[in-house]
């Protein structure tokens, strides 16, 4: 006797906030974006705040306030995010990241709340970065001995 061939659907994760419930990010990881896109995206909607989506390499989708974004080593670039959405993440956390091109801005002209992004990634740029407003960048370096 056949077994049924209905499949379980997941059903979409509910968030708090409406242009996250409106917007259909499981479908990004089958989009293909191109980098120079990603880039122009990420510099004209930044200095103004935005979300983005960040697609993982395991196809998990990373929601962030798109926070600082510029140069670091060997001529890559870097998007430095606050997360506060999917992926499994329990609670809110800072993220970096060098795959700009699995990065999808979902809301532009967005208020944040002030940020001070900690030294441990805001030392990660070599130049000067787009910063998103309300964003501080701790540039304290940490010295210890045995280093």
């Amino acid at each position: 006797m056949p077994k049924s061939s209905k499949v379980r659907k997941k059903s979409m994760p509910t968030f708090t906030r409406m242009w996250i419930e409106r917007f259909p990010y499981e479908a990004l990881a089958s989009r293909d974006q191109r980098p120079e896109i990603a880039d122009r995206d990420l510099k004209g909607s930044l200095p103004d705040g935005c979300v983005v989506a960040y697609v993982d390499e395991i196809d998990r989708t990373h929601i962030m306030e798109a926070r600082a974004y510029g140069p670091t080593t060997g001529n890559r670039k870097l998007l430095i995010g606050y997360q506060f959405a999917g992926a499994l993440v329990p609670e809110p956390t800072w993220k970096a990241v060098e795959r700009y091109d699995r990065v999808f801005v979902i809301a532009r002209d967005i208020e944040f709340p002030h940020r001070t992004i900690p030294a441990q990634f805001a030392n990660q740029f070599t130049g000067v970065p787009v910063v998103a407003p309300e964003t501080g960048l701790d540039l304290t370096t940490h010295e210890g001995e045995g280093y």
